[in-house]
């Protein structure tokens, strides 16, 4: 185990004043800047190393972000594969020091294979647990694993710190590291060799100690184990079971969709596209105490092909810097950040997540929010939240963005009955696109069900203070079926939410690895002319969360021409011969192309064709995963269909 404390020089304290001068303020230090990353097909590791200068060690932070943004590299294809990707902290201070080793980010990458050159996403996570360390001379290296070709394959990646300055919530004083690695799951010789209890003795000064680890589970054996089953993990601090941790993640509502592969299938704690979330665990310790750190599997027997992957450290800090501190760490609504995509824009029910940052348990805090220019709203809130706890909190009501858009900023007012200590990181400030707005307030949802719908699906249309207007329950609906329900709405906003569930997590109305499910869709529509107003991806996941508004006046303006949409049936087509239905085009000629899963062009064709159908025929072709792209004058639509053996 290794040991590590952190020791404030006198130099440091002096300049304290210095630092304080502009608390909250945010600090960007760029490590990887649009850098080619491909795999290293021998070793199945390639790490891409970069020494970066951080502020001087004499800056405190009060949070450290690290946000991750992927685009495709130029005239390449992205990757294909859900690889474990790592941000490390290697070296501090020169070439010449030891290597530290630090797994900062866990991070599993997209199946790529469908997107386009025009795509980009990015993700976010807190590792101010880490702060201490990112200071002057840091290296940095990106591991990128994986054994798929690097030849005309890659990821275009860029990593950014966000370094905020301020005082700490806790005071950081060192770390040490425990539990690394892995092992296999269910085999000879087992994971439990690795998981051996860790003896740490607590620093003079330490108050307070933090378990932070990434766990993931890979492989699979005949029982789908790690990375298809759902396991427990357990956590003992000194004996007594603190924490039984349910090794598992939705992946069906996962922000980034569709993806080319399994990515609606529920995995051992992460999802293709997507950070892996680490676990703390965060208790009160005496100066000086020692304490024995232990984790455990659940029991299981299987054939040695899983893996449990972990990585944690103990981290020490002081006591908390303040006694009644609050603040609002992120806005998931409204906001346009690509994470939250899946529940934006809006207009009603922002979401915020509030933290705790005192040392007293945090009970009650006042909140005000609203768009800029606009009203002004206020929620109350009221829990129960030990330090460093986080609540996700609906803060209700209609509210709706500006025609053009808009900044929204929600702000705390009052913590615990009085001023909050430290009000530094009391505003935060999103910004919102606005939502869909229709001038007819009569429009019908035609849903078409699939093979499985009786079963998985089911959606409810909401009004803007959450009441029910419509909705079909699970399990009232009948597979193969046509649904056309008419809502005569009264002007205001509201919400579309539609749903499915299955044993893998949810596959939408169509997916191509379960052909067996057949195809289905759901579109809004006019009742005055049936003009499509909205149609969602058939591919969804577990759910379409859409707001829109009827009679508004400063919503998004109603589209002069109505939604250019493509339909392929049958899908799953078992013989190769499909029908693309093209609706609401200009009569003008259209590129249709068609490739197969390696990006193989195996259909071309020019075709004129509005509001009628195309005939494809691949039944001289393998059985597999196609993509269809149908280029017209000013539009591009890309669909997938799955043809049988």
């Amino acid at each position: 185990m290794k040991l590590i404390r952190l020791i404030i020089a006198a130099a440091s304290l002096l300049t304290c004043g210095q630092l304080q001068a502009a608390p909250g303020d945010t600090t960007h230090v760029t490590t990887h800047n649009q850098m080619l990353v491909v795999t290293n097909p021998n070793t199945g590791s390639n790490e891409y190393p970069v020494w970066a200068v951080f502020p001087a060690q004499s800056m405190n932070y009060r949070k450290v972000l690290v946000s991750l943004q992927m685009r495709c590299p130029t005239n390449q294809n992205c990757g294909e594969w859900d690889y474990i990707d790592r941000v490390m902290m290697r070296r501090k201070g020169g070439v010449n020091q030891p290597s530290l080793d630090l797994e900062l980010v866990r991070f599993i990458t997209p199946y790529g294979n469908t997107f386009t050159g025009t795509w980009r996403f990015g993700w976010e996570i807190d590792i101010t647990d880490f702060a201490m360390l990112l200071h002057d001379s840091v290296e940095i290296g990106y591991q990128h694993t994986g054994y798929e070709t690097n030849v005309g394959r890659g990821w275009i990646v860029t990593l950014d710190f966000q370094l905020v300055e301020g005082t700490p919530v806790l005071p950081p004083l060192g770390y040490q590291i425990l539990l690394q690695n892995g092992g296999t799951y269910g085999g000879n010789p087992s994971v439990e060799t690795v998981l051996t209890p860790d003896t740490v003795t607590m620093g003079p000064n330490t108050q307070v100690a933090k378990v932070r680890m990434n766990h993931t589970g890979h492989g699979a054996d005949a029982q789908y184990c790690s990375e298809f089953c759902d396991k427990y993990r357990d956590l003992f601090i000194d004996g007594v079971n603190v924490e039984r941790f349910q090794r598992w993640r939705k992946c069906g509502h996962n922000a980034l969709f569709p993806q080319g592969g399994t990515w609606v299938y529920d995995r051992g704690n992460w999802c293709p596209g997507a950070m892996v979330n680490p676990n703390h665990w965060q208790f009160a310790v005496t100066p000086g105490s020692t304490h024995v750190i232990n984790v455990d599997m659940e029991p299981y027997s299987g054939n040695g092909q899983a893996n449990e992957v972990f990585t944690s450290y103990l981290f020490e800090y002081g006591a908390p810097s303040n006694a009644n501190d609050a603040g609002i760490d992120e806005v998931m609504r409204p906001s346009t950040k690509y994470e939250f995509g899946r529940m934006n824009p809006i207009c009603s029910s922002p979401v915020i997540i509030l933290r705790n940052n005192g040392g007293n348990a945090l009970t009650t805090a006042t909140i005000s929010y609203g768009f800029t220019g606009g009203p002004v709203f206020t929620y109350n809130w009221s829990g129960n939240l030990a330090t460093n706890a986080v609540d996700t909190v609906d803060l209700g009501g209609v509210i709706i963005p500006p025609a053009g858009g808009g900044a929204f900023k929600a702000w705390i007012t009052t913590v615990n009955g009085g001023a909050d200590q430290y009000n530094h990181d009391d505003t935060i400030t999103s910004m919102s696109n606005a939502v869909q707005g229709f001038w007819e307030t009569s429009i019908y949802l035609e849903l078409r069900t699939n093979n499985e719908s009786a079963q998985e699906n089911s959606y409810q249309l909401l009004d803007g203070t959450g009441n029910v207007v419509f909705s079909r329950a699970l399990g009232t609906m009948t597979n193969n079926t046509t649904y056309r329900d008419t809502f005569n709405l009264q002007p205001g906003c509201y919400r579309l939410r539609i749903h499915d569930m299955d044993p893998f997590g949810g596959d939408g109305l169509s997916f191509w690895a379960n052909s067996q499910g057949g195809s289905g869709y759901s579109r809004l529509r006019r009742v005055s002319n049936g003009g499509v107003i909205r149609s969602f991806p058939a591919d969804f996941g577990s759910i379409i969360d859409y707001s829109f508004t009827v009679g508004i006046v400063n919503s998004v303006p109603e589209p002069n021409a109505a939604q250019i949409i493509a339909d392929i049936y049958p899908n799953p087509s078992t013989n190769g011969q499909f029908t693309i239905a093209l609706s609401n085009a200009p009569n003008a000629p259209v590129n249709v192309d068609v490739f197969d899963a390696t990006g193989r062009l195996v259909h071309a064709q020019r075709s004129a064709f509005s509001n009628s159908q195309l005939q494809i025929d691949l039944g001289g072709n393998a059985g597999g995963m196609y993509f269809v792209k149908i280029v017209g004058e000013d539009f591009v639509i890309s669909q997938r269909v799955m043809v049988g053996e």
